[in-house]
Parts: C-alpha cells; sequence; structure tokens
C-alpha cells in the first residue's frame, strides 16, 4: 500500500478489522515504524467514506470524520492510497463498506 501525500509517497501497510482500520507505516528498512506512527479510525454508519480514482484502477481515497481519528498527524480528512492490484483496493474496499454498514445494525 502507498499513501500519496502532495509530491511525496510513503509506504504503509494496511490492517483493516471488523472493529478498526489501521494504516501503520513502513520505515525505510523494510519494518514497521514505532506504534505511534500509525493512524487508526473506528467505524460510523458514514465514515470512513471510500472514493474509488475514476481512472487509474489501483487508486482510492479514505475519507474520514476527524472525531474518530486516532493520529499524532494534522490530516486534510482523507487518504490517497495505491494498492498493489485492482482486485486487491476493490476487497478493502468492500470490507470498509460491510463494517462499516455493520456497525449500523
Amino acid at each position: 500500500m502507498i499513501v500519496e501525500e502532495d509530491v511525496e509517497a510513503v509506504e504503509a501497510n494496511l490492517f483493516v478489522t471488523s472493529n478498526v482500520i489501521k494504516l501503520c507505516f513502513v520505515d525505510s528498512f523494510g519494518g514497521t515504524t514505532a506504534q505511534d506512527d500509525a493512524i487508526s479510525f473506528r467505524y460510523t454508519i458514514d465514515y470512513p467514506r471510500i472514493e474509488l480514482h475514476p481512472f487509474d484502477t489501483k487508486r482510492f481515497k479514505i475519507v474520514y470524520s476527524d472525531d474518530k481519528n486516532n493520529a499524532n498527524y494534522s490530516l486534510n480528512k482523507s487518504l490517497d492510497l495505491k494498492a498493489l492490484t485492482r482486485q486487491s483496493r476493490d476487497l478493502i474496499a468492500l470490507a470498509i463498506k460491510c463494517f462499516s454498514a455493520h456497525t449500523y445494525y
């Protein structure tokens, strides 16, 4: 998973569970960084939202709410991500949408 911040791209691991979405950044040696260097989101019926890129089949955006965000960063309420394949992007989007709807019911 690649996180794109303006011009800079950062490699990260995305973990999607039924309770939380967690984005852990990868350091230059290939390992994950400190536990404080991660972003996590909790599900609500409205957030996080997934927006798939219309032309690039690997890109998508996660739009989230500020009050459900747990991070040490000042982010702009959205993350632009690039998955390794189209299938992994679609599976991530489907899982997030299903877990978000599950919190409502």
